[in-house]
């Protein structure tokens, strides 16, 4: 498969998550790892992890038990980020992993990103990381794993400073903030744009 590295913005309500369970759904990936800080996401045929404070230290055997794992984290921000960065570092020799961030401005630090989070952004592609980050505040995202991936995907956005984090990879900038519900604006690899929608697709969506 070709490897990606998928941008998905967007305020709340605007379909985000919907659209993220479709990537996840359909691209295909011999792994598929969700970081779900919120509980947003269930996929069929996905072990449904719980970490706590009490249990991280099992993350390796979840990891060689399971192929398709949603990790929830019931843990503090920066804690969740140490042990996300554990899953970056073990993505790398594992290979064919699609990684899923959902909300990964709460626990990706925006100055200084722990090493193995930062490398999945900026080497991850040539290791067989794909992966998708989904923030509805994307200018506390750092700004390397913002430029780093290859496709962007906004909804509509109003907050000025969110703007500003996306307005260098969007020639249609101007459309984000009257962009509907459901409706994204798309900059591909090879720099085309487009607007898309979401309404007709199906999906096994529990979030």
């Amino acid at each position: 498969m070709t490897r990606l590295s998928i941008l998905l913005t967007g305020q709340s309500g605007t379909g985000k998550s919907y659209l993220a369970t479709y990537i996840v759904q359909t691209i295909k990936s011999k792994r598929k790892w969700v970081v779900d800080p919120s509980g947003e996401y269930y996929f069929p045929n996905f072990f449904q992890f719980e970490v706590t404070y009490d249990n991280y230290e099992i993350i390796p055997d979840v990891v060689k038990k399971y192929r398709n794992i949603v990790f929830q984290f019931f843990l503090a921000p920066e804690d969740t980020g140490k042990i996300v960065n554990y899953l970056c570092h073990h993505a790398f020799y594992t290979k064919n992993v699609f990684m899923t961030f959902e909300e990964c401005h709460i626990y990706i630090d925006k100055l200084h990103p722990e090493r193995w989070i930062l490398l999945t952004a900026t080497m991850g592609r040539k290791f067989g990381i794909s992966s998708l980050y989904i923030t509805q505040r994307p200018g506390m995202l750092n700004t390397t794993i913002r430029s780093q991936t290859n496709i962007k995907i906004t909804g509509r956005m109003t907050d000025p400073s969110d703007l500003d984090a996306v307005r260098p990879f969007f020639t249609n900038y101007h459309l984000i903030p009257s962009l509907r519900d459901r409706t994204f604006l798309v900059h591909l690899p090879d720099g085309r744009e487009k607007i898309f929608t979401t309404e007709g697709l199906v999906v096994q969506h529990y979030g």
